[in-house]
């Protein structure tokens, strides 16, 4: 049971996003608020895919793998993602 924290980066990203989406139904004009939260959890996430090391590890019995590629591959998808919403975020304010 110790492969848990291989789960843990789509864990905090599933969760954070639940409750990015409560925040927005519940709280009017939280655009800011929410824009500035996801980029923090994008960081917070990005940062436990580098934790969570480079080496082969497998869980429920191989069909989750963690791997280097897959690691490398996660952090340029987080890093992409930080990236289109700081360059996106004027776009949508103006509209």
């Amino acid at each position: 049971m110790h492969n848990i924290y291989l789960l843990l980066p789509e864990l905090v990203l599933f969760t954070s996003i639940c409750f990015l989406l409560v925040i927005g139904v519940f709280i009017k004009e939280s655009f800011n608020l929410i824009s500035n939260l996801s980029v923090l959890t994008l960081f917070i996430v990005g940062l436990l895919i580098y934790k969570s090391g480079f080496s082969n590890q497998g869980f429920f019995l191989e069909s989750f793998v963690s791997d280097p590629l897959s690691n490398f591959s996660k952090i340029m998808i987080v890093l992409s993602c930080i990236f289109i919403k700081f360059s996106s975020k004027q776009f949508i304010k103006d509209r």
